[in-house]
C-alpha cells in the first residue's frame, strides 16, 4: 500500500491494494509486485502509481526481475537500454549506443553493469559514471545506480536502476579543470599539469621500459622585452610562441609552461639523439620565426633522457642545468647530456 500525508496528520491510503493485490498489504513492496507480474493481475493499483512515478522522472529508470530480465523502462531510460545490452535486440547494421567509463574511457562489459552486479552479490552498486556516446554523435555522462529489492527471506526479486544525468555537473567539472591545468596565455599544459604528467609517464617507462626525454627551454634575453615593448607585447610573443609549438610537436608529446618564459616539452618513447633532432629542430624554427612587434627571437635549449630510478624531480634539475649549460655556451643553442 502506498500512502499520501505528512508525520502532522494520520495518513491517507492513496491506492488501497487490499481489492487485487496478491501480497500481504502489510508488506507489500510495490517494485516486487511490479517484477513479479502482479501489474497483469487486475491491473494491481500500486504497480501502476509506480509506473506513473517513474515515468516522470528526469533521469533513466529500469525495473528488473530476480532472473534480470527487463520488465519496464521510463521514457529516458529507454534510450540508454542499447548501450547495457538491454531492450529489444537492435536490427543487424543499426548502430547502438556504446558506453564507456568516465575514468579510464573504457568500453563498459555488459557484466560490468551496476545490475549485473546486484543480481549477483545481492547489493546495492551506486553512482558509476558512465559516458554513453549515441549513434548521432550526441553523448550523455550518467550516474548509474542499481537497487535491489529482496523478499522475506532475503532473496532478490527485482533490481531498480536509476541512471541520473550528470552531464552538465561534468562540463563544469571540466571547465574547472581545464582553468586549472591549462596556461591561458600559451594553451601550454601548467606547472601543475606537468607534474602530474611527468609521474604518468615515468610510471610508463618503468612498466614497459621505453625510452622518456625532454626537452627545457627558454627565451634569450626576454627580460628585455618587457622592459622596453612593455609587458602586453611580452605576453603576445609568448601566446606566438605556444601556438608555434603546439603546432610543431606530435600530438602524443606534453608541452608545459613551468613559468615565466619557461617551457618544457616531455617526449614519450623517444632516445636522446631523437629528443635533440626535435630540439634542433623548434630552436631554427623558433629563429626563423617572426614574434609580434619585436620581430625574431632566440631560445637555450636542454635534452636529456630520463634515467630508470631517477626521481621527477631530479630529472627536471638535471634538464634545468642542461639548459643553462646552453646559456653559457652563447645561447640560441642546444645542450643535452
Amino acid at each position: 500500500m502506498l500512502w499520501s500525508g505528512t508525520m502532522e496528520n494520520s495518513p491517507t491510503p492513496l491506492y488501497d491494494c487490499h481489492a487485487s493485490c496478491a501480497q500481504d498489504p502489510a508488506t507489500c513492496n510495490p517494485l516486487i509486485a511490479l517484477a513479479s507480474g502482479l501489474g497483469a493481475c487486475g491491473e494491481v493499483k500500486c504497480t501502476r502509481l509506480l509506473r506513473q512515478m517513474l515515468d516522470l522522472l528526469p533521469m533513466g529508470a529500469w525495473v528488473l526481475n530476480g532472473h534480470g530480465a527487463l520488465l519496464y523502462g521510463n521514457p529516458q531510460g529507454c534510450r540508454q537500454l542499447p548501450a547495457a545490452g538491454l531492450g529489444d535486440p537492435q536490427p543487424v547494421g543499426v548502430p547502438v549506443p556504446v558506453a564507456y567509463w568516465r575514468k579510464s574511457g573504457e568500453t563498459v562489459g555488459r557484466e560490468e553493469w551496476s545490475y549485473i552486479r546486484s543480481l549477483s552479490d545481492g547489493e546495492a552498486h551506486l553512482a558509476d559514471q558512465i559516458r554513453i556516446e549515441y549513434p548521432d554523435d550526441r553523448s550523455e555522462y550518467i550516474e548509474s545506480s542499481a537497487l535491489p529489492a529482496r523478499d522475506e527471506a532475503g532473496a532478490v526479486q527485482a533490481i531498480l536502476v536509476v541512471n541520473q544525468d550528470i552531464s552538465e555537473r561534468v562540463a563544469t567539472e571540466e571547465a574547472l579543470r581545464s582553468l586549472a591545468e591549462t596556461d591561458m596565455l600559451t594553451g601550454a599544459n601548467t606547472r601543475r599539469k606537468f607534474f602530474h604528467l611527468l609521474e604518468l609517464e615515468i610510471e610508463r617507462h618503468a612498466r614497459y621500459a621505453r625510452a622518456l626525454s625532454a626537452i627545457i627551454f627558454d627565451t634569450d634575453h626576454f627580460k628585455r622585452v618587457n622592459d622596453e615593448h612593455g609587458h602586453l607585447v611580452g605576453d603576445d610573443v609568448l601566446t606566438e610562441l605556444g601556438r608555434l609549438l603546439a603546432a610543431n610537436i606530435r600530438k602524443t608529446d606534453h608541452f608545459c609552461r613551468l613559468g615565466g618564459e619557461e617551457f618544457v616539452v616531455l617526449l614519450p618513447e623517444t632516445a636522446l639523439d631523437e629528443a635533440v633532432a626535435s630540439a634542433e629542430k623548434l630552436r631554427a624554427l623558433i629563429e626563423q620565426s617572426p614574434m609580434p612587434v619585436i620581430g625574431h627571437i632566440t631560445c637555450s635549449f636542454g635534452v636529456s633522457q630520463f634515467t630508470p630510478g631517477e626521481s621527477g624531480s631530479a630529472f627536471l634539475r638535471r634538464l634545468d642545468q642542461t639548459m643553462y649549460q646552453a646559456k653559457q655556451g652563447g645561447r640560441n643553442r642546444v645542450a643535452f647530456q
